[in-house]
């Protein structure tokens, strides 16, 4: 409500929860660095950037990819819920017209639409992304 019933209010909540989630996330993949490995990029006068590119960003990818699959459906429940809060057309306020209305068939029909655009944020933009930047993993 500190911002108005806007867009930027609802990018504002999702930046709010989300940051501890991608933190604490981070955090612990760091906790999860190999200090040995660390310690033998110093022992071949490794620079700091070239550590991190290719010692500490992969151990920590798998903890980030989990925060950003949390903070995706995170994102798409707020946005539903601040479009029926703040009244804007979208999906949240269509989903809570059904509702009110007493038009089930509506309402399971945007919620099979919601679950299929959940699907298909997964499986055709992370999960190739994670793929993608994973590569080293499955060779």
């Amino acid at each position: 409500v500190w911002f108005g019933l806007s867009s930027f209010s609802v990018v504002f909540v999702i930046l709010m929860v989300g940051t501890p989630i991608v933190a604490l996330n981070t955090w612990e993949g760091l906790k999860g660095v190999d200090r040995l490995l660390v310690e033998m990029t110093r022992t071949v006068n490794a620079s700091r950037s070239m550590t991190f590119r290719h010692l500490t960003l992969p151990s920590i990818l798998p903890y980030l990819l989990a925060a950003v699959r949390v903070m995706v459906g995170f994102s798409w429940k707020v946005s539903v819920l601040a479009e029926l809060i703040t009244g804007n057309r979208g999906i949240g306020q269509a989903l809570f017209d059904a509702w009110e209305k007493a038009r089930i068939a509506q309402v399971f029909g945007w919620t099979v639409w919601l679950v299929g655009l959940m699907f298909a944020t997964e499986y055709l933009l992370i999960r190739p992304l994670e793929l993608r930047m994973t590569r080293w993993r499955r060779a």
